[in-house]
């Protein structure tokens, strides 16, 4: 059996999402609404500080730390959904 070559891959997995954006969408719209609100809450605590913030994230770096660990858990979550529905052909439900 002939291996698929490079583009032949990703090719596919551009189809497997285009094919599937409403299903990705519906997976992902409440971690997004999660992190825009949150990186939201972020920009405004920096703004209102009266500071322009350090390139190093100076300022409020416990509600980084936590918007970040947030990030991180959405991302895994929504990997986890995505691989489970492409492969498995599971829809999460809840």
């Amino acid at each position: 059996m002939a291996r698929p070559g490079s583009y032949a891959i990703f090719a596919h997995s551009l189809a497997t999402v285009r094919n599937n954006l409403a299903v990705a969408f519906s997976m992902s719209w409440p971690w997004m609404l999660v992190i825009f609100l949150l990186t939201g809450r972020v920009f405004w605590a920096i703004a209102n500080q009266g500071v322009a913030p350090r390139a190093d994230g100076g300022y409020f770096k416990p509600l980084n730390l936590i918007a970040q660990i947030i990030q991180a858990v959405a991302m895994a979550s929504l990997s986890v959904n995505w691989h489970r529905f492409v492969l498995l052909d599971e829809v999460a439900s809840g």
